[in-house]
């Protein structure tokens, strides 16, 4: 589930800055591996959060062209814990595994085709071609 807090900035006429945080938080249930005899192996528990800060804009230099954009981190909060069965006699924790940290870039150019803005239009009341370029950065894994 992913809940976000977001604050407009600055609104001007021809453009918009936002920022916020989302935060994610774990819905599904773990998961384990078993033998046929019921035997646990391992299993791994889902509890991993992550923090999304963002900073986001819109520029409108007419009625019909935008460009909009945001930057976003991706930091894992915690990890989700691992116990293995290496003894035979049930589970232990080993570890938490947790996710890199990334980082979101995301460009978007968009051009009004068509715009109906009056209250009482029904059916289609816009068509706008987009193009968008996203690139996302993990850090490198290190290295001993």
């Amino acid at each position: 589930m992913a809940i976000y807090r977001k604050v407009l900035l600055y609104q001007g006429d021809l453009w918009a800055l936002s920022t916020g945080c989302g935060v994610i938080i774990p819905t599904a249930d773990g998961t384990s591996l078993t033998l046929s005899d019921a035997t646990s192996l391992l299993a791994i528990d889902n509890e991993a959060v992550y923090l999304q800060p963002f900073l986001g804009f819109i520029v409108a230099p007419s009625d019909r062209l935008f460009i909009q954009g945001f930057g976003q981190f991706d930091f894992a909060a915690n990890g989700n814990p691992l116990a293995v069965n290496t003894t035979g006699s049930g589970l232990t924790y080993a570890d938490k595994l947790t996710d890199a940290n990334h980082a979101h870039v995301d460009l978007g150019l968009g051009y009004w085709l068509y715009r109906n803005d009056c209250e009482s239009a029904s059916g289609v009341t816009g068509i706008i071609p987009m193009l968008e370029l996203n690139y996302t950065k993990a850090p490198a894994p290190a290295t001993s």
